[in-house]
């Protein structure tokens, strides 16, 4: 039996967010409200508790089912897009299984990804392939997802467990050991609890802490997608559209659940590509290179390292210089059990 059967729900717990960067993500508090406004905010909170647990509760079945395969020896097949990438079901499986690594693997007391020992590395990928069937040139990939979901989980466990204390000193001093003991539901080691809590609540990280979220604060166009990456909502629009340019995506990544946009702000910058949209088919554009429709809305270069619009991983090179079609050893996987 699995080690990790009898606490799927704690492995669990966190994913529904999202992290974009390495820091704690936090919505402070606006102020005073009135009676009308905080009973709408309250109805607001308890609609998006009823929707974390149905998709906590969702999580574990799924989490039950792949363990339960993996022990029978039955491996799961990965569905890709024309860029190899994974999309649908098995990639949500496939995310699922990651989060669980990450939260039970991985040692929090490392204070970053880089330092993570090759042999944890070599073990989580000698685990996951228990589970799925994967190519060798997915590993970086894959490893470097558990290790997005690993940075989240310390940020979980310390806006969960730590920042409370930071910000209410009352509740340490009613409680003086109560960041002695690691919370038992995740059944981290104590000494490895400790060494987290020494360094997230050091001068140096609260100032870290501080920066990032003053970064956080200062984005103009932050997505809406949640959990949803590019990636998926790709494959949900795919067959809705002549073409997925990756304007489309960001437009549409800054639209509620009802397909309004959040913002005016987003709204401008989506009705503007839908223009521009419409001249490329027009032939009046002129695109060259990174300075496609996406880059001449936003008004500023595409920076070196991550393409905006697309999943983590896609590199400039991949998406601008490649022909659609590509994948690799990802795509080879595909022809291999299709």
């Amino acid at each position: 039996m699995d080690p990790f059967d009898e606490h799927l729900e704690e492995y669990l717990e966190g994913d529904d967010e999202q992290a974009n960067v390495d820091s704690i993500d936090e919505q402070t508090d606006g102020g005073s409200m009135d009676v009308d406004h905080e009973e709408e905010d309250n109805n607001k909170e308890n609609a998006e508790d009823k929707k974390k647990t149905y998709k906590r509760t969702r999580g574990i079945v799924r989490l039950t089912k792949i363990i339960a395969d993996k022990i029978k020896g039955i491996k799961r097949h990965l569905r890709f897009n024309s860029r190899g990438q994974s999309i649908g079901t098995p990639n949500r499986e496939l995310q699922c299984y990651s989060g669980m690594q990450a939260k039970s693997m991985v040692p929090i007391n490392i204070d970053n990804w880089r330092e993570v020992p090759k042999s944890i590395l070599d073990s989580l990928w000698k685990d996951v392939n228990l589970a799925f069937h994967l190519d060798e040139n997915m590993r970086k990939n894959i490893i470097g997802s558990v290790g997005n979901k690993w940075r989240q989980f310390k940020c979980n466990l310390n806006k969960k467990f730590i920042v409370p204390y930071l910000n209410d000193p009352s509740l340490l001093e009613a409680n003086p050991h109560g960041l002695d003991k690691p919370p038992p539901s995740y059944h981290i080691e104590e000494t490895h609890w400790k060494e987290f809590v020494k360094r997230r609540t050091s001068k140096e990280f609260q100032d870290f802490r501080k920066l990032q979220q003053e970064r956080r604060n200062n984005l103009q166009y932050p997505h809406r997608t949640s959990r949803h990456s590019y990636t998926e909502l790709e494959a949900d629009l795919w067959g809705t559209t002549e073409q997925i340019d990756r304007s489309i995506l960001w437009k549409e990544a800054r639209k509620d659940s009802s397909g309004n946009y959040v913002t005016e702000r987003d709204k401008v910058k989506g009705e503007a590509i839908e223009d521009m949209l419409e001249q490329r088919k027009e032939g009046k554009l002129i695109e060259i290179g990174t300075n496609d429709i996406l880059t001449q809305v936003l008004g500023t270069a595409e920076h070196p390292g991550r393409v905006r619009g697309q999943s983590r991983g896609v590199t400039q090179r991949d998406y601008f210089h490649k022909p659609i079609g590509g994948g690799g050893g990802s795509k080879r996987l595909a022809e291999k059990t299709n």
